[in-house]
């Protein structure tokens, strides 16, 4: 099962996503949390904590993107194109790639952990080039009299074009797949431009057919409401969100303002 809390930089998505890792583990849940961001901040915490934590940098997913599908991408490119092997490095830090593979990773994760908690922003932008890119796929699958006149000349370990090209679509199909199955929160502040931010975004989103479970307020003023409203901590602020949830004092399977004790 996938937790994702999503929302502008600086409204605590990373301190609540920590501190319900901890909740979660609490209850006795294999929890794993992972993180994409330009600066990964969960190291910055200086704890131990216990759970697995994966942390993405996007410099680090274009890396491994690159390690993965970078000599399928070039084999293909360079058969149709002049280009030479830089072209991959202008790839892999393309919009949407990082955010495609990230989505991947979990795939790959999935299967060692119960609960799989993201902490990731948020931009409808982000689901734009995510769509694109499988419509991307559907439509060179589509266009099979042009490869097959290529097809004798792309042959990458004795896998042909349209194989690759399946198993992107696969690829695809799968990251779309698991983006609506998750438990997907967006976090905000309690003050008029992050909220009204925030309240965009769930209206560009949900055009995607992506649920989301509802808005949680942090650092709670008495402004808005959410399915949650934390209270605004100025000191021991994990540790306090921490107990916040532990507060909550469900019994198993029950929802809590919205919020499933899993």
């Amino acid at each position: 099962m996938i937790i994702s809390f999503m929302g502008k930089g600086g409204t605590g998505k990373t301190s609540i996503s920590v501190a319900y890792s901890l909740y979660l583990k609490e209850q006795g849940k294999d929890v794993a949390l992972l993180s994409i961001d330009d600066q990964p901040t969960i190291s910055y915490f200086g704890k131990n904590f216990p759970f697995s934590i994966y942390e993405y940098s996007y410099e680090k997913c274009a890396m491994e993107w690159k390690e993965k599908y970078g000599k399928d991408v070039y084999n293909i490119i360079s058969s149709i194109f002049d280009v030479d092997e830089s072209i991959i490095d202008h790839i892999s830090y393309a919009p949407g790639i990082a955010d495609e593979f990230i989505f991947s990773k979990i795939l790959d994760i999935e299967k060692y952990h119960d609960i799989i908690v993201m902490d990731t922003a948020a931009m409808s932008s982000t689901f734009h080039l995510l769509r694109l890119q499988s419509e991307f796929y559907d439509h060179l699958n589509r266009d099979v009299k042009y490869i097959i006149s290529i097809m004798d000349k792309l042959k990458i370990k004795d896998r042909k074009i349209l194989d690759i090209i399946e198993e992107w679509k696969k690829l695809s199909r799968d990251v779309w797949k698991k983006i609506r199955e998750s438990s997907i929160y967006l976090v905000t502040t309690d003050e008029d431009i992050p909220y009204q931010y925030t309240k965009n975004l769930e209206k560009q989103i949900s055009r995607f057919e992506i649920y989301i479970r509802g808005t949680i307020i942090n650092r709670y003023r008495g402004n808005y409401n959410g399915i949650l409203q934390i209270p605004e901590f100025r000191e021991n602020v994990l540790e306090n969100i921490y107990e916040y949830f532990l507060s909550l004092n469900l019994k198993k399977g029950e929802m809590g303002k919205n919020i499933l004790l899993l």
